[in-house]
């Protein structure tokens, strides 16, 4: 895409190229006519120019035909901020290279010391999105020392200007740049940060193949090498300032990192679907357009009379975010939500509700909408049927006139809320939490002269609203629950109010309130302790006691509880009993942590044999309790046993979850974990790299997770010799550690040893 502004700069820089100083000044008050923006612009051109001295004067004709090393020089390519770029001919091997050439007048130590980070830099990369990098060394020129390097000759159009010519439709267009992505990505896992992504860094061949080049800008994360962005001796900025990100404008080195990359790469992506970039610089000044790239937030994709997916929207604005904790922690992960838009996935840039999830799934599968509400609307109705049922003593003393009449009153109102949802009265999409929405908007009025009914139905529809992850409506519908069932109770102890403190309390587990939900232990207690000893919900208040302590911290008091509620519950009900398996599981969890590893392999093993009988191989809380039982099996030393657990549990994950998702990172780094710690580093790595790339997007809330799986790479990638990368990813990962766990904790004292080791090497 051409830009007016900078072609008029370029019409007049070349005017003026070739006047005198007075001349130059009088050309340049009648050509800007009063425009000090655009003078400056040119006379910064100018100066530049003026600077470079004989080493550019009649640059193709200087060049071609000489020398370098083991190269013919053939012509000239291009010139650019470093110096200049030739086509040259390799005596051995034959064949085309791209000789890379520092300008001599500005060939100081800071640029020196940069090209050689560059040179280093490079060697180690080695992918088909990536010019190669063939040999480095220097030559004499002129009286100075001149370096340079050879690299991969690219015959291609720049990234913009490929999708056009090609007319590549949007799936291509984004198919293209996510392999401009993975090309980023490996360069990051290796240290090198490239910080001048642009369109001419980024040359597609005739083929497809994209190749990023010129990594003159690039910064290796290792201490040794943190340069300034802005060269305080030549004033110049290193990147082009539509692309850089907002602390690379301000200069802030310490926040530099792959995310400044992502930020380049979201400008791109942005470009590339829109033809036009998310800020307007064209005839801004410098520090106002350093403004509005720090502060101003970025155009929307979409536009009056061009609409683009709200998610696609969303990728794009995650990566453009002005803070970098906030954008995809890699290019990896911006690649692989990329994926998922394609695919009609989730993307994981958005928080993956439950009912966001399924909205994608009906997108994906339009023929079954119907069907998939009828679905939820029979486990509703379900639901009721088994609620209605819950008391058979109550049920016993009721009439059968009563009864009939609170059966035709529920069946009336759902059938009500399905008619009022009908896709063929609107047209519009059928979602389940809008049935869900109107339900509880009519309940809160509708049964106020049937309590026991009304808090049955509240119970249906908090039991739904957990399970598809809507926890403020859950909370409001337990609570609407509660005040129904004390309307009924007679007493404050009234097992009436059971089922409501039970759920309550689950719900403050579920959201960390752990001091509320023992109050409401204490409450349920008392509740169920007028109840038959075989009621299942007298030992979940157990299990519940249990989680309480084991999430405070003592483990101690919550295996008692465990166990006390296990033998009692066990007493009483079937081996089977849902409650009986919680409680067993949670033990085993217990146990596990206190040392008692015998004991907890044996609970752990027994749930999940019983479990996979009833819920299916690849249910999620079987997956998580073979997690921990391959845990176990480490601890003990039952190697095999651990490994062919943990493999089991990754292929489930990748087959119900996906590669990409957060869960299923787990999975890999758990795997990775024990590889390296059976002496397999070298195993390792490939589930390393893809647990790092699963979390795409997550945000805040797994930046823990993420700074896990970055801290065991690195200490993968100690024992395999590879020091570069292991330095970059315990760095990446030492400050979230300290935030989170602080200094003093194991695990982190871990890391900064081993960061201190690879310094001093």
């Amino acid at each position: 895409m051409s830009d007016p502004w900078f072609g008029r700069i370029r019409a007049l820089f070349d005017e003026a190229e070739g006047l005198g100083p007075e001349e130059r000044a009088a050309f340049l008050d009648r050509a800007c006519a009063g425009d000090d923006g655009l003078r400056r612009e040119v006379e910064s051109l100018l100066s530049s120019r003026d600077q470079v001295g004989g080493f550019l004067q009649d640059t193709a004709a200087h060049w071609t035909g000489r020398r370098i090393g083991g190269y013919e020089i053939e012509n000239l390519i291009s010139e650019g901020g470093m110096g200049v770029v030739l086509r040259a001919r390799q005596e051995s091997p034959r064949r085309s290279v791209a000789l890379k050439i520092v300008r001599g007048a500005l060939a100081g130590p800071k640029l020196k010391q940069r090209f050689e980070v560059e040179a280093t830099a490079l060697a180690r990369l080695e992918h088909p999105g990536i010019a190669q990098i063939f040999e480095a060394g220097t030559f004499e020129s002129q009286g100075e020392t001149q370096p340079y390097f050879a690299m991969e000759l690219v015959v291609g159009a720049p990234l913009t200007q490929y999708v056009e010519e090609q007319n590549l439709d949007r799936a291509e267009r984004l198919a293209l740049f996510i392999r401009v992505c993975e090309a980023v990505h490996h360069a990051h896992l290796r240290g090198v940060i490239h910080r001048d992504l642009k369109p001419s860094n980024i040359l597609v061949r005739s083929d497809g193949q994209p190749k990023v080049l010129d990594f003159g800008v690039a910064r290796l994360t290792d201490v040794d090498a943190r340069l300034t962005t802005i060269g305080e001796e030549t004033g110049r900025i290193l990147g082009t300032i539509a692309y850089m990100s907002p602390e690379q404008v301000r200069g802030d080195v310490s926040r530099m990192d792959v995310r400044s990359d992502v930020y380049a790469l979201g400008v791109l992506l942005f470009e590339i679907l829109t033809t036009r970039l998310p800020h307007r610089l064209e005839g801004v000044e410098f520090l106002e357009a350093a403004r509005i790239v720090t502060i101003e937030p970025p155009a929307r994709l979409s536009e009056p009379g061009t609409r683009y997916p709200a998610d696609l929207e969303t990728i794009v604005e995650t990566c453009l975010r002005k803070e970098p904790e906030r954008r995809y922690p890699s290019a990896a992960e911006l690649a692989e939500d990329l994926r998922r838009f394609l695919r009609d996935e989730p993307i994981a840039a958005r928080p993956p509700s439950r009912m966001y999830s399924l909205r994608k799934f009906v997108q994906r599968n339009r023929g079954v909408v119907l069907a998939s509400l009828a679905t939820v609307v029979a486990l509703l109705l379900g639901l009721v049927v088994s609620i209605v049922g819950w008391n058979e003593a109550r049920r016993a003393e009721r009439t059968a006139e009563l009864e009939a009449a609170e059966s035709e009153a529920v069946t009336g109102f759902l059938s009500d809320i399905l008619a009022a949802s009908d896709p063929d009265r609107d047209g519009s999409e059928v979602r389940v939490v809008e049935v869900l929405g109107r339900a509880a908007d009519r309940l809160e009025t509708e049964f106020a002269e049937r309590p026991e009914l009304a808090l049955r139905l509240h119970r249906v529809l908090a039991t739904t609203y957990r399970g598809l992850g809507e926890y403020d409506a859950t909370d409001r519908q337990i609570r609407l629950a509660l005040e129904r069932a004390r309307e009924i109770a007679t007493r404050p102890d009234d097992p009436i109010l059971a089922w409501p403190l039970v759920m309550l309390g689950d719900h403050l587990i579920d959201s960390d309130d752990l001091v509320a939900a023992d109050s409401v232990a204490t409450l349920a207690a008392a509740a169920t302790a007028h109840l038959p000893a075989n009621d299942p919900i007298v030992y979940r208040v157990d299990l519940q006691r249990g989680f309480i302590a084991e999430y405070s911290g003592d483990l101690d008091l919550a295996a008692s509880l465990f166990s006390d509620g296990l033998a009692r519950a066990s007493a009483q009900l079937d081996p089977g009993a849902e409650v009986v398996l919680d409680l067993e599981v949670a033990l085993g969890n217990v146990l596990w942590q206190v040392g008692e590893l015998d004991r907890a392999r044996d609970l752990l093993a027994t749930g999940v044999e019983t479990l996979t009988e009833t819920l299916g191989p690849e249910n999620p809380t079987v997956l998580s309790i073979q997690n921990n039982l391959a845990k176990v099996y480490e601890q003990l030393g039952q190697f095999d046993l651990a490994r062919s657990t943990l493999e089991q549990v990754l292929a489930s994950k990748e087959r119900v979850l996906g590669e990409g998702h957060p869960d299923t990172a787990i999975g890999q780094h758990n795997l990775a974990h024990l590889l390296r710690e059976m002496g397999e580093p070298s195993l390792a790595v490939p589930y390393h790299e893809g647990a790092l790339a699963a979390l795409a997007g997550a945000g805040p809330e797994r930046a823990v997770h993420l700074a896990m799986f970055r801290a065991g790479f690195g200490k993968t990638l100690l024992l395999l010799g590879r020091d570069d990368e292991a330095l970059f990813q315990l760095e990446a990962a030492y400050p979230v550690l300290v935030e989170t766990f602080g200094a003093e904790h194991p695990r982190v004292a871990s890391v900064a040893a081993d960061v201190e080791t690879l310094r001093t090497r």
